[in-house]
């Protein structure tokens, strides 16, 4: 099967987003695949699967001296087994987002007669979400769409 990614970067230039934005970009991703068996030439089993990850992904990152990473991510695949007189067909779908922010940084402390004292302190803030949802459909009769 035909498989394919799309990365497009640059859309921040657009409107009035380079305002707001250091960067932004989609994607998009799919891959495929199909296998049948067959015994003596009558088809015994087939198995089609197609997987989009992600069907659509954005990432943007602002602007600023602390900037916030956003990005969020939906992916969905589908599965299809076809063994002798029953059908299983399982789809995934999953969203996943995340939010990171970075704060560098750190302290000085004056010392007499001797050289300032400096402590380094980076900071860094995650926060991670994710939706899962499956759902598996069978059936003891051929199927054939």
């Amino acid at each position: 099967m035909v498989n394919w990614s799309v990365n497009w970067s640059g859309i921040e230039k657009w409107w009035i987003m380079d305002k707001l934005f250091k960067s932004i970009s989609l994607s998009h991703g799919f891959n495929g695949d199909f296998a049948e068996s067959r015994k003596d030439g009558i088809l015994q089993s087939y198995d089609y699967t197609s997987n989009f990850s992600p069907v659509i992904g954005i990432t943007t990152k602002t602007k600023g001296r602390s900037p916030i990473t956003f990005k969020i991510n939906y992916n969905f695949k589908q599965d299809i087994k076809n063994i002798d007189a029953s059908t299983e067909r399982t789809h995934t779908g999953n969203i996943s987002s995340s939010i990171s922010y970075r704060k560098t940084g750190g302290l000085t402390i004056p010392v007499f007669f001797f050289r300032d004292f400096y402590i380094a302190n980076d900071t860094d803030f995650n926060l991670n979400c994710s939706f899962d949802n499956s759902r598996t459909l069978m059936t003891s009769t051929p199927v054939d769409d």
